[in-house]
């Protein structure tokens, strides 16, 4: 998680200045605000027990070079980080959401540093992975009402930290089901809260001792163990 947020320091740090420039910083600057927020990270991120924080580090600085050499290129943002209070029907709060990025052409674009490549890569025809899509769809409903126009599509950036590090770039769409889908998934998981059903999702990556600070809670209430 550390290294994600780092490298999206970096990547937002070039595109906030091009916003107004239209041109790229040198990837040495990019590089600057991406070891300074991971060295700021660094003392408080729970790192697992084969992780070594400088080879984490240099993961990042190889994405982040083939990132600003491949794709930074051809994006022109026209907003990044741009905070916004979505309202949800039968949901009593509104939802906080921050895109990343903002492109020209009402596209929105997001950043995820993964260990491989998105499903489909071989055969042609990469996928996103359904946590990022719905994701993307809530972004895609927030820069909607932000502007007033309709998101025309987006695009998750798979920086992918092998030691040759690439950068898989997956096109979505979007389609009013699934902005319904994501609204009455929203709903459900209000009443959920409401009524304290609170059901672990164990097949989800994110469902690790590394990721979640109450899998201890979990596996009390409800057994079995928390993978690491």
């Amino acid at each position: 998680m550390s290294l994600g947020s780092a490298v999206d320091t970096g990547i937002t740090h070039n595109y906030e200045q091009k916003i107004e420039s239209a041109a790229d910083l040198p990837t040495d600057d990019v590089l600057d605000a991406f070891s300074t927020d991971f060295e700021a990270r660094k003392g408080e991120t729970q790192w697992g027990k084969d992780e070594k924080v400088g080879d984490v580090k240099d993961d990042g600085v190889r994405v982040i070079k083939v990132y600003q050499d491949e794709i930074a290129p051809t994006v022109q943002p026209v907003a990044t980080q741009q905070k916004v209070r979505l309202e949800i029907p039968n949901f009593d709060y509104d939802l906080l959401i921050v895109p990343d990025v903002e492109q020209t052409g009402n596209i929105i674009r997001d950043t995820k540093v993964v260990g491989k490549s998105p499903p489909g890569v071989k055969s042609g025809n990469p996928q996103p992975q359904p946590h990022h899509f719905v994701q993307m769809t809530a972004y895609a409903m927030a820069t909607a009402a932000r502007t007033g126009e309709p998101t025309k599509g987006g695009v998750v950036d798979y920086c992918v930290k092998t030691k040759t590090a690439k950068v898989v770039p997956v096109p979505v769409s979007f389609t009013e089901s699934d902005y319904t889908y994501f609204k009455n998934m929203i709903a459900l998981t209000a009443r959920q809260i409401e009524l304290e059903h609170f059901v672990p999702n164990r097949q989800s990556t994110l469902c690790s001792r590394k990721y979640c600070g109450y899998f201890a809670e979990c596996e009390k209430d409800f057994g079995g163990r928390v993978k690491e």
